[in-house]
This record gives C-alpha cells, structure tokens and sequence, in this order.
C-alpha cells in the first residue's frame, strides 16, 4: 500500500494516520524534520480508508471530474481594474451559466497577456498600449509632479483590494494565462466566448494579443463566439486595417458586435452574419443588481452629484463644482486625473465595483465620459450628461442613439440643462427589447 507516490502528493496532514482503523501508519520524518505516512504492510488490511481521507486524492479527483465536463470559456477585459468591465464580465458569466445549464462548467479566463519579445519592442509594445510617447510623458509627469501620491496610493490600495474580492465573489476564474496558447488546455473545451467591451480595439487586435481576442488559440471543433464585441474607433481611422480583421473574423462563427458602426465596418470584411446585442451589463434589471451592491463596502448617502471621469476633461471638472454649488449637493467623485476637490466633495478612487454601483444608484445626477457609466444611469434611471471623451470614440454616440439621447451628449463648452426630463418609460422598454436579443443570441450560439 502506498499513500502517496511524490512528496509534492502529500501535505502531511496526517489524516491518513489518524483515520487507519489497525494502527498501519505511522508519520515518519524525512531528512528534513517534515513527517509523512509509513504503512506498515504486515497490518494493512488494505480497507483504503487512508486514500479516501487524502485532502489531496480529493481535490485532484475534483479536478480531473470537472475537467471531463463540457467547459465554456469567457474571455473579457475582467483584469482590467474598470468597473464596467468587472460587472459586465460578471453578468454575461451568469447569464451563460444559466443559459448553459449544470452539465458545463462556465468560467472567466484571466488573460493578461505578457510580451514574450525583446525589451526595445516591449518598450514599443506599451507605448502603442497608451495611445503615443506624449501620453506615456504626460501621464509620467502627472504622477511625479501632479497627484497627491500618498492619498492615490493609499486609496487604490484599498480599491485594488476591493476588486479582487468582487470578483472572488461573483466570478470563477481559471488561473491566470500569460500566454493565449495555454488557454486551450486538457479541458474538454465546448466553446469560448469573447466579449464584450472593447476587446477588438486596434491595441489588442495588432500585436500579439490578436490570438487571444480572435480566439486562434481555439480548437477546430469548439465552438467560437463574440458577444457584443466592440472595436470603439470610427471607420475612417480602419481603413489601413480591413486585413486584420477580416483575418479575425474567419476564426469566429457566431458574431455579434456592441455598436451598428462596427457592424456596419465588419459586414463589409466577411460574409459572416453580423448582429448588434447590447452590452452584458444590460442583460440585469435594477433588481438583479441589488446583490452587487449589498456586497458594498460602503454606506449609502443622501442626495448627491457623482462625477465619473476617465480622462482630464476641465470644462466637466469647473460644470461639477457649479452644478454642486447651484444645487447645494455634495460631489462624490471618481477622478484619477483630478485627485483632490474641496471639503463639500468626497474622493471615490478607493471604490471598488459594488460601491461604483452603489454610488450610481444612489445618486441625484450623474457627470461622466464613461461608456459604463452612462449605461447604468440609464438602468437605474438617473439624470445624466454625457461629456465627449474622444473625436474617433463611437460607443458613447452609439448607445445614446438606440434610446434617441443624443442631446444629453454634452460637447466642447455647450450648456445642457440636465434636468431636462428623460421618458424612462420608453428607456426600460428599449432595454427590455435589447436585453431579450442579447440573450436569444447567446442561447442561440450556445445550445
């Protein structure tokens, strides 16, 4: 009898030891002090209690169980510390799982892509990452010279800390792939879905991360999906392009996109159908949301502004400060760029994702240039201005115009009376429409 075959097969936990009914084992130290299982063979009544006991024998027979099931692999932008990214991931998860069943095992791949090349085209690589050597200067500057340091780090310390438990929570990942090849292991793969956000952005679709967000590393006869797949650049600027993505396409057999432009685009590349669904964070109601934010770690306040600002944008900062002022609101803020107002403002960076929804539901009026942001005002039906993040950005234009919004879209220093009523009435109804073709697409890729 043998409990083990490699040291690295036991933790020496002695439950072994302790569970043999004739006193066959004995814990015995190796050269170095650790104790592991001797059996005695001329009392062993080979009863198997020892290895039925094993905590390690276990969770390898786990394993290897749950590996012969059929898996559904997703692949999103989930590592990225972005709010929306997290709870979309977590929602189109649940969503899968429960459209899947109980016979798959459904799970998040966190991909986070390593450049495996030399250190010149790693330097290149990252600077293509944030969009050009003046943004890589501008934002080295900032954090040297601009940002209270101590009060950011702290703050993101604790958010950092926040998101790794949101996602402990309401999502299973795999472990952590560096490398798209090994994300098609010795599971019995059944399909991968690739979605949503901005995964075909021109950053991740021309280098090495192509294979990951094309789903080449796939096998031949798994099943290949994009959900809501979004590129967020306007066709004039992809022109230079239409290879690469026609090349993508060819991997993929149930497409679906987020924005009618990049359907618009893509439809000319392939002869694939192409459909638009709605971003996963439209397939909860406000009621499913109340999970998330029960999870929140912080408190909700009474009547405020929350301002949700990705990039520097001073007319937005200077039309806060005096919406808060007119209104007699405090300002709850999330402004990496902007990183201390005044006393009758409260700093939000150390928010984690179930606070982020907690503030939006909570508050008056809604400031943002975030994609996210603005879809969840208008799930939690607040009043919101939407400020332009970017001349070659569509999804902001792209969401507002399925709702007829576009007014609310706030541009270079025009003025736009925020309360200005909004027919939430036709909202829900156009969200309830959207959400019951994202989830007749997933259902019909799937099954």
């Amino acid at each position: 009898m043998k409990v083990y075959e490699n040291k690295s097969d036991c933790s020496g936990c002695s439950a072994c030891f302790s569970i043999c009914p004739v006193n066959a084992i004995t814990m015995a130290a190796d050269g170095e002090g650790f104790l592991y299982p001797e059996v005695d063979d001329t009392k062993c009544v080979s009863c198997n209690r020892c290895l039925s006991v094993c905590p390690i024998r276990i969770h390898h027979k786990e394993r290897d169980n749950n590996n012969a099931l059929p898996h559904i692999g997703i692949l999103n932008l989930q590592n990225t510390s972005n709010y929306g990214a997290s709870i979309a991931a977590a929602v189109l998860e649940m969503n899968v799982r429960d459209i899947s069943g109980s016979e798959y095992v459904v799970e998040t791949i966190d991909y986070n892509g390593k450049y495996r090349g030399n250190i010149i085209n790693k330097v290149l690589d990252y600077v293509e990452q944030n969009n050009g050597w003046i943004n890589c200067f501008k934002g080295a500057y900032r954090r040297l010279f601009k940002e209270d340091k101590a009060l950011s780090s702290d703050l993101r310390n604790i958010r950092k800390e926040r998101f790794a438990s949101f996602n402990e929570k309401f999502l299973n990942r795999t472990i952590e792939y560096n490398d798209a090849a090994d994300i098609n292991s010795d599971k019995n793969n059944y399909a991968f879905i690739v979605g949503s956000d901005v995964v075909w952005h021109l950053k991740r679709v021309t280098n090495f991360r192509s294979e990951a967000y094309f789903l080449k590393f796939a096998g031949k006869d798994t099943r290949k999906i994009s959900y809501a797949a979004s590129v967020d650049i306007k066709s004039d600027y992809l022109n230079n392009y239409k290879s690469t993505y026609s090349d993508g396409l060819k991997n993929i057999d149930y497409i679906s996109v987020r924005e009618k432009d990049t359907s618009d685009y893509l439809s000319e590349l392939t002869d694939k159908n192409i459909s638009v669904e709605c971003d996963p964070a439209f397939l909860f109601t406000s009621e499913q949301y109340n999970e998330m934010i029960e999870f929140s770690s912080e408190k909700p306040d009474e009547d405020y502004i929350y301002l949700y600002l990705l990039d520097r944008n001073d007319f937005l900062i200077e039309y806060a400060k005096k919406l808060s002022k007119e209104k007699g609101l405090k300002l709850y803020y999330f402004t990496p760029k902007y990183p201390a107002f005044d006393e009758n403002s409260h700093n939000c960076l150390s928010d984690g994702p179930a606070e982020f929804l907690m503030r939006v539901k909570n508050a008056r009026y809604i400031l943002s240039n975030s994609f996210h942001c603005i879809v969840f005002s208008l799930i939690f039906e607040k009043k919101f201005l939407s400020f332009d993040r970017s001349k070659s950005s569509i999804k902001g234009y792209n969401l507002l115009s399925q709702f007829n919004l576009t007014e609310r879209i706030v541009k270079s220093d025009s003025v736009i009376d925020i309360d200005k009523p909004i027919d939430f009435d036709c909202v829900r109804q156009k969200i309830s429409e959207m959400r019951n073709d994202g989830l007749q697409f997933l259902k019909n890729s799937l099954q």
